[in-house]
């Protein structure tokens, strides 16, 4: 029997000599006919819009690759379709600079108060841009009757995906050399699109956009051979590769879908997005083994044990009833992508498509085993990071990776784990031949809580000062160890915010809020202190939807507070509906926020009691009952953290008993540093008053 490499170089030789295999394929008419066909794309904008217009969008170069790489109609037709798209999903932004703006994902136009682009908004769209780009430069004949629109297209790219979000400063590169985006704080007002609107919620973008990204970088890089795009490659991609999870009993690797990267992603000690395979999208996986295969035939970052690797985790998807990379769920597929270098995974693609079937026989056809496409082995420039085992340990490592002396930073040491254990963090040289010390350890169990992230100020076991220096910080549970490069350094100081030095022992902050309140508070979205409701005087701070308060009183250490202060609860109702409402927060020093908040769920009783819930838990995703009935109107509060023991909550002097403060870890036992009000989830609920706020730090004994 032929072997499925010859088969597929027979099917080729028909296909580019428009034999009987290549009748089956659609004209290039036909493909764009069905991309015109998607009725989302006449009723979608923004980063929507590209996702639906990427849909068919490289289904015009695979077209070209299918059929021998010789009929000018698979460019006409992608030309065709790529100006329409355009046309109609690509517009300025208030800085002139051109973008793919539109309502945030998830949200209808008519729905939106302010539209944006996004990084990979403009990715989706430039991408296939770019594959024409190439195709158009490889032949002189080509470049005569596309040239033009080419080099377009590549301009559009580069100020769209490069000029654009650089001078935004969306990309952020680490010490380390590791690169990565977040989203921009400026949205622009759907009724005036000329303007701006501050925008308070910065985040790391999804990996898989950073890949996507990087695929535009990498094909301008060898379209125009600038160094500069290349470096982004390995910044955004070295990345990838050192965070990946090795599974050494199959020796094969899993990544997860998104990662923090910088501290403007995590809340408190828990990261601000969720750090795992996804469990219900594989298609995310699958772009991104394409895109690791891409960079590696390119001759950048990745070698052949790391795709071998890659096209083994897939194997063992294939084999296990197509389960997730890790096992956690069923939404696994095939990584048709990596047919090329495996006829086992050929042979699971399949395809209902017959143009995308042809196009995986042609890359069959094209490689020559692991053999990079583009690229020698010799001029290869592999990323040297240690690829490190990730089943019991699904994440580790420091945000930000540097400890400035000049500012007493500490930074987080997170761990996302997999299995209960006894999780030890130590301090090790950087070739990591000593062990310095111990900087925590704890009785770690996922069922309490998935996430460890103590804080390290630099400080080093060994000799108990803070000596600058590089290290790596080495997580260990159950006998499997992941490490993360860091780094102590003098820095330079940072201008100190007024009013957040601590208060002294035997001080007492209080306020009515009859003025303005001092640089302790921090009012956001438009929080300030009204007549209204009140508990005495004339006025109280006001924090309705969309709006929060915090008052500072502690540093870079919690502090055994007394906390008194009267809230108006406006008697919101939501039944069994699932929804969260309005917050009263104690912020330790780690970030994290122990609240007392009004929460729905079908299981709960929202409409009569208060949960308590910790940000650090799992991102605002455990409420715990509380046992402290609702009352509509004004109530007393107190939180009284001066004995670590037995910390007191109460309401109107119904205290919440110790017993469901459990877990325990979750508890501010040991104090806190800020005090911090969040208004009602629903804009059509009574504002959040606060009235007579009293924090009293106990004299030293």
């Amino acid at each position: 029997m032929p072997s499925l490499r010859l088969l597929s170089v027979i099917c080729l030789a028909l296909l580019s000599a428009g034999g009987l295999a290549g009748a089956d394929l659609p004209t290039p008419q036909q493909v764009y006919d069905r991309a015109m066909g998607n009725g989302a794309l006449k009723n979608s904008t923004g980063e929507q819009f590209t996702w639906n217009a990427a849909f068919r969008a490289h289904s015009f170069h695979e077209g070209w690759v299918a059929t021998g790489r010789t009929d000018p109609a698979w460019l006409e037709m992608a030309q065709r379709y790529f100006d329409w798209c355009l046309e109609r999903g690509v517009s300025d932004d208030p800085d002139g600079f051109p973008g793919t703006i539109g309502a945030d994902i998830g949200t209808t136009i008519d729905k939106a108060d302010t539209v944006a682009d996004t990084v990979v908004g403009d990715a989706n769209m430039a991408w296939p841009l770019l594959e024409f780009a190439e195709a158009v430069r490889s032949d002189a004949a080509l470049r005569e009757r596309f040239g033009a629109r080419a080099d377009a297209y590549i301009a559009l790219a580069t100020r769209m995906c490069w000029e654009k979000w650089n001078r935004r400063g969306c990309y952020q590169q680490d010490s380390l050399g590791w690169g990565s985006y977040r989203t921009y704080d400026k949205a622009i007002a759907k009724a005036d699109r000329a303007r701006w609107v501050p925008r308070t919620e910065v985040i790391s973008d999804n990996l898989n956009k950073h890949y996507k990204a990087g695929m535009v970088f990498l094909h301008l890089w060898r379209l125009t051979g600038k160094d500069e795009y290349r470096d982004r490659v390995r910044a955004i991609f070295g990345r990838a590769k050192a965070m990946f999870r090795l599974l050494p009993d199959e020796d094969r690797l899993v990544w997860n879908f998104w990662m923090p990267h910088r501290s403007y992603d995590m809340a408190g000690t828990s990261p601000r997005s969720w750090v795992a395979v996804h469990p219900d999208r594989p298609g995310y996986q699958a772009f991104e083994a394409g895109a690791f295969l891409a960079v590696y035939d390119a001759g950048l970052v990745f070698d052949r044990q790391d795709i071998e690797r890659i096209v083994r985790t897939n194997r063992w998807m294939i084999a296990n009833g197509m389960q997730s990379a890790d096992g956690t769920s069923k939404a696994g597929t095939v990584w048709d992508d990596l047919s090329s270098l495996d006829p086992e995974i050929r042979r699971a693609a399949g395809s209902k498509d017959p143009l995308h079937a042809a196009y995986l026989d042609a890359l069959v056809a094209q490689r020559k085993g692991y053999d990079r496409l583009h690229a020698s082995e010799a001029a290869a420039l592999v990323t040297r990071v240690p690829v490190q085992p990730g089943r019991r340990i699904g994440a580790a490592l420091a945000i930000p990776e540097v400890v400035e002396l000049a500012n007493d930073d500490r930074i987080r040491l997170l761990a996302r784990i997999y299995e209960a254990g006894s999780l030890e963090i130590d301090l090790v040289s950087a070739d990591g031949g000593t062990v310095l010390g111990r900087l925590h350890q704890e009785q770690a169990d996922p069922k309490q809580g998935v996430y460890v992230c103590p804080r390290w100020d630099g400080t080093n076991p060994a000799t108990g000062r803070k000596d600058a220096g590089s290290y790596l910080v080495r997580w260990t549970l159950n006998g499997e160890s992941r490490t993360w490069p860091v780094a102590v350094v003098q820095g330079v100081a940072r201008p100190k915010a007024a009013g957040i030095a601590a208060i002294e022992p035997g001080a007492r902050l209080a306020y009515d809020f009859e003025s303005a309140p001092d640089a302790r508070w921090e009012l956001r979205g438009g929080a300030t202190p009204a007549e209204g409701e009140k508990s005495q005087g004339a006025r109280a701070l006001r924090v309705a939807h969309a709006q929060s308060a915090r008052l500072r009183f502690g540093a870079e250490d919690d502090l055994p507070v007394r906390i008194s202060f009267a809230a108006f609860d406006g008697g919101a109702r939501r039944g069994k509906k699932a929804a969260l409402g309005q917050a009263l927060c104690v912020q330790t020093a780690d970030g994290n926020l122990f609240a007392l908040r009004q929460v729905w769920r079908p299981y709960l009783n929202g409409d009569g009691e208060w949960c308590w819930m910790n940000n650090g838990e799992n991102q605002w995703f455990s409420p715990h009952p509380a046992g402290i009935p609702r009352s509509q109107g004004w109530n007393r509060w107190t939180f009284d953290l001066s004995d670590p023991a037995a910390p007191a909550i109460a309401c109107d002097g119904r205290r919440l008993e110790a017993k469901r403060l459990q877990p325990a870890r979750f508890i501010p036992s040991s104090g806190g540093v800020a005090l911090e009000f969040i208004g009602p989830a629903d804009a059509g609920d009574q504002p959040l008053w606060i009235d007579e706020v009293v924090v009293e730090l106990p004299a030293k004994p």
